[in-house]
């Protein structure tokens, strides 16, 4: 039971984490003030390419270092959780506690995920 709850815990945290990413990204270049054209067409190819780029290489280097299966569904899920806050900053282009308090909390899962990753990679080298 606890194993399926740390897997489902893991699943919902790729499109939070790249929800918040995307979201306080375009919330720091300001976005709001572009063209109608820029957000409807640049700030969306951009963010499937940046979450393309961030979960492939965050899968990547799960799979090289840590010897963890390479999972598409998980890139989906980034990109799927990318292009919401996407969307989220284009209805609601000020929501600070996302853009700030949501990726400070997401920053933290991250790091503590590499320090993990890091004591795992230690364990298995002893």
């Amino acid at each position: 039971m606890k194993q399926t709850l740390i897997k489902t815990a893991r699943n919902a945290f790729h499109p939070i984490k790249l929800f918040c990413f995307i979201y306080s990204l375009w919330y720091a270049c300001n976005a709001i003030e572009y063209t109608t054209n820029s957000k409807i067409f640049g700030l969306s190819i951009g963010t499937i390419i940046i979450a393309l780029i961030y979960s492939g290489l965050w899968e990547t280097l799960q799979n090289t270092l840590l010897g963890a299966k390479f999972d598409y569904m998980d890139i989906l899920r980034s990109v799927i959780g990318g292009f919401i806050g996407y969307l989220t900053y284009l209805k609601f282009p000020n929501l600070p506690i996302i853009a700030i308090w949501g990726s400070l909390a997401c920053l933290l899962v991250v790091i503590y995920s590499i320090y993990n990753g890091i004591k795992l990679m230690i364990a298995r080298n002893k």
